[in-house]
């Protein structure tokens, strides 16, 4: 193939329309009947469904996901987990303890997977994201695995998911998290108390709502909080 410092037609090519790969989007341009040339933006899923000529399958989703894509970084996943009381093996511990979590929002985009904790009994994709109250995750939902492999979203989204609470807590990101689920298993509270969240935030996603978080992540290829 040979280089040139810019595009060019070859001579003797006389294309009706042309599909301008930009940085984050696709720009059609075609002659109309007039002899000019019209352009517009259109869809990464629209130039696909041009292209392919398979259909897209997106295989047995697990029960309970909520929103599922593929994207640049591979297929994700969201979940959303109302508030419930869950077992967990804390560092140390002969046996799991039963502690309360509030709701739950369970992403995985490719290998990498997040949690975060929401407000309320209800699904609101316009509510605020908070910190999930546990250790491993970091402030910004990222789930440190230890040596545990991981598997890709679209085989082993409920694999992780289960993984997360079967394999024993750590000290990693701990910030009191293990404390805390002990003491509240200890008095056997049945829900989180709410006001002990912390407001997930970072410079460059001022809006943290779970809509806004999902849509720049998942399709604007900034989908690596770490």
């Amino acid at each position: 193939m040979s280089k040139r410092s810019e595009l060019i037609i070859p001579v003797g090519i006389k294309p009706q329309a042309a599909i301008l790969i930009l940085e984050n989007e696709f720009l059609l341009c075609a002659h109309a009947q007039d002899g000019t040339v019209e352009s517009k933006y259109i869809s990464p899923g629209a130039v696909r469904q041009a292209f392919a000529a398979e259909p897209i399958d997106s295989g047995w989703i697990p029960e309970g996901v909520r929103r599922w894509g593929v994207c640049a970084k591979g297929t994700w996943m969201l979940r959303w987990h109302k508030p419930a009381v869950y077992s967990a093996w804390l560092p140390d511990a002969e046996q799991p303890v039963k502690t309360p979590m509030p709701a739950l929002v369970f992403f995985g985009i490719g290998k990498a997977y997040y949690i975060w904790a929401m407000k309320g009994d209800r699904f609101d994709p316009k509510g605020q994201l908070y910190e999930a109250p546990c250790a491993n995750v970091s402030g910004l939902g990222v789930i440190c695995w230890g040596s545990n492999p991981h598997q890709d979203v679209a085989t082993g989204f409920d694999h992780m998911w289960r993984l997360f609470w079967e394999a024993p807590f750590s000290g990693s990101h701990d910030g009191g998290a293990n404390a805390r689920m002990a003491e509240l298993a200890k008095r056997r509270v049945k829900r989180f108390p709410e006001d002990q969240l912390t407001p997930l935030s970072n410079r460059l996603f001022p809006n943290t709502t779970l809509d806004a978080v999902v849509e720049r992540m998942s399709r604007r290829g900034e989908s690596t909080w770490e």
